[in-house]
């Protein structure tokens, strides 16, 4: 009774499965230690902005929140510039630097739809392709091509139900991803509804968020009483490497003691995605859950935006309430999550012992680590 689930649910369940009965999870090698210098070092944060997060393709939208032409959202990437992600005409979307060509005053806040963007400042306005096409007082700039002035645009792909930045120099989407694309690809994310985001910034280190994200060895403890902690087996995880990215298969408490005639109501497990360099996806049986980390100035600041794609079995409809589901995982983020986060953070800042151990039942925390380290140790060798 496995076929009306997702493909990695049908093919990770037998495994996780066994997982549960044997009360075992999947183990990394050995322990990992990582320096406390690493959440601590600014040099060490200069070094991932620009060979981590500025050198690889990252996520900025799904494309589900930018179903019609002139549907936007503003976006702040990793580098801390503000980003304008817009579908023009022909359906393209388009990632737009968010700065006036005049003096520089942001033209777009927040999301909607809209034909211009229009800066408050001096009334310079832009199209959804980002040319200039309203230039109040033009004879004072009529030296000057009105061509040459739209806003800039950043190089992009659309791909597997996303928006991405691709920085110059980096590979395309589909290379940054390599194996990893077909998983990806599996579910359709593009034909999933978009929710609103919702931002917190945290007094911790980014990587200190993706672990919290990449594990659920914490959830007996964090979430004890809420539905994270009390609807999944915590510490039991199956888990594979793409490359650069990485799957855990996470069980439901149902699996615990599932009938041999188990249907996909009775199968609530979930498949977790690290995208390289600072998004992790929860797959669930309601759609999925973005978190994507950014740095946020300095070493121990970061910001976790949470975008909920709704997407439920029609068998299901009557089961789940998305808005009930979306209000209750938020609150869980905000009062279980970020506390802790933020403990972490604290005491990484203050610790005396010079390094954090990852235990071998947290291997994708170590495998977050094991590219980030990778990479820049290939910025210093090349």
């Amino acid at each position: 009774m496995l076929t009306t689930l997702s493909r990695p649910v049908s093919e990770l369940f037998p495994r996780v499965s066994a997982l549960v009965k044997s009360r075992r999870t999947e183990y990394a090698e050995a322990t990992m230690r990582i320096p406390m210098e690493n959440y601590r070092d600014p040099e060490i944060l200069r070094a991932e902005r620009q060979h981590v997060l500025g050198a690889s393709p990252v996520v900025l939208a799904p494309s589900a929140a930018l179903r019609d032409d002139g549907d936007y959202l503003t976006r702040q990437l990793p580098d801390g510039r503000s980003v304008i992600v817009v579908r023009g005409p022909g359906g393209t979307a388009r990632v737009l630097v968010n700065t006036c060509r005049h003096r520089g005053a942001r033209v777009a806040e927040g999301s909607g739809c809209a034909r211009r963007f229009t800066c408050a400042y001096h009334g310079w306005s832009y199209d959804t392709t980002g040319g200039l096409v309203g230039q109040p007082g033009r004879p004072g700039f009529d030296d000057v091509d009105q061509a040459e002035l739209g806003l800039t645009e950043l190089p992009s792909e659309e791909s597997f139900g996303f928006v991405w930045l691709v920085p110059a120099g980096s590979p395309g989407v589909t290379a940054h991803l390599g194996t990893f694309a077909e998983p990806l690809g599996s579910y359709d994310y593009a034909s999933f509804e978009a929710n609103a985001t919702m931002e917190v910034e945290l007094p911790a280190n980014w990587k200190c968020v993706l672990e919290a994200f990449f594990e659920t060895y914490h959830f007996p403890f964090v979430h004890g009483n809420s539905m994270v902690g009390q609807g999944t087996i915590g510490n039991v995880v199956s888990f594979d490497s793409y490359g650069l990215h990485a799957r855990l298969g996470v069980p439901g408490i149902t699996m615990q003691n599932l009938p041999e005639d188990a249907t996909p109501e009775d199968i609530h497990m979930s498949v977790l995605y690290f995208v390289y360099p600072n998004l992790v996806i929860a797959n669930t049986v309601l759609g999925c859950e973005l978190i994507e980390v950014r740095p946020a100035g300095s070493p121990d600041r970061s910001v976790l935006r949470h975008t909920f794609l709704s997407k439920v079995d029609p068998a299901l409809i009557g089961v789940h309430n998305n808005e009930e589901y979306l209000k209750a995982i938020r609150a869980i983020l905000r009062d279980e999550d970020g506390p802790v986060i933020s403990s972490s953070g604290g005491g990484i800042r203050d610790a005396a012992h010079d390094f954090v151990l990852l235990g071998r039942n947290e291997p994708g925390c170590q495998h977050i680590h094991r590219q980030i380290q990778s990479a820049l140790a290939q910025s210093v060798a090349g």
